[in-house]
């Protein structure tokens, strides 16, 4: 056998004896305590924080395994009828990694689990009074060691949104007009699809879909009440709606001003302007000879 080469990883926990035997190279993989570990003929193993690799595959590791960290996001409320995601928030291994999770459900109304690796959604089920459902995930590592954490979801009764069409306006004929709706909102936070009606009134053109649509005023000729009609609805279909009256005074005709009567002397220039006149000042040469006739 040639020399021994002693050879430590870069935490100094392992060490790697090479030697020859007639007519073949062996690798000899020990401990740090000096136990025998493996002999490996013509390969060369790698090394990756505690283990010990021969390609992809362990053979042998200088410590015991610990097993994975496995962490779950915070407790949550939610509302019935709501899509869920529950997921792994920071779990981690400190020598190796985790390739595999699992999510079941320990208790609470059975739902249909979409797993998704470290996540998965469901939706909430439909409940009289809050309810509460536990999670179970589970994370495997790479040499099988196992860790878990416990999530609870509280599913509560949905409640309504709350549809805000904004106060009543005043517009000039022909101005632009905003619907506001954006002050409508859901208790539970979650999206909402907005429709606007038109139930009164000359009829104008607007987006219902949108929160806010904009629409041209008409020009009557008395005071014109238009009367809207905004419903929210949320996820799970509940809705409720508001109106607003929007007043359009009547289109008045212009008031022309050819401005006040004056007296021009001949061979002088004056200005007309649509609302007033402008008069240049005689000279005074002018004025003194007027006074002596």
């Amino acid at each position: 056998m040639s020399e021994i080469i002693k050879k430590y990883d870069g935490n100094n926990n392992r060490v790697i004896k090479d030697g020859t035997t007639t007519g073949l190279r062996t690798e000899y993989v020990h401990n740090n305590l000096g136990v025998l570990l493996g002999e490996y003929e013509e390969v060369i193993p790698t090394y990756g924080m505690e283990y010990i690799y021969l390609g992809s595959s362990i053979v042998a590791s200088a410590k015991s395994n610990m097993p994975p960290v496995v962490i779950t996001e915070p407790d949550k409320v939610v509302a019935n009828g709501y899509l869920v995601t529950i997921r792994s928030l920071g779990s981690y291994d400190k020598d190796g990694r985790i390739p595999e999770f699992d999510w079941q459900q320990i208790s609470g109304p059975s739902v249909v689990l979409n797993k998704n690796g470290f996540s998965a959604t469901f939706t909430a089920p439909s409940v009289a009074g809050p309810e509460d459902m536990v999670f179970q995930l589970t994370g495997t590592d790479d040499r099988g060691g196992i860790g878990s954490d416990f999530l609870t979801v509280t599913v509560q009764p949905n409640t309504p949104p709350l549809a805000n069409a904004g106060t009543d306006q005043t517009a000039p004929a022909g101005a632009s007009v905003v619907l506001d709706g954006s002050g409508s909102g859901d208790q539970e936070e979650g999206s909402l699809t907005y429709l606007w009606e038109q139930i009164g009134g000359a009829l104008v053109s607007f987006d219902s879909s949108l929160a806010s649509p904009v629409f041209v005023a008409p020009t009557p000729t008395v005071e014109e009440l238009l009367t809207f009609r905004l419903t929210v609805t949320d996820i799970s279909g509940l809705a409720s709606s508001d109106e607003v009256v929007v007043s359009v005074s009547p289109n008045q005709p212009p008031i022309a001003n050819a401005g006040a009567d004056y007296v021009l002397v001949g061979g002088y220039q004056g200005v007309l302007d649509g609302s007033k006149v402008i008069y240049p000042p005689l000279p005074l040469v002018i004025v003194e000879r007027l006074a002596k006739e």
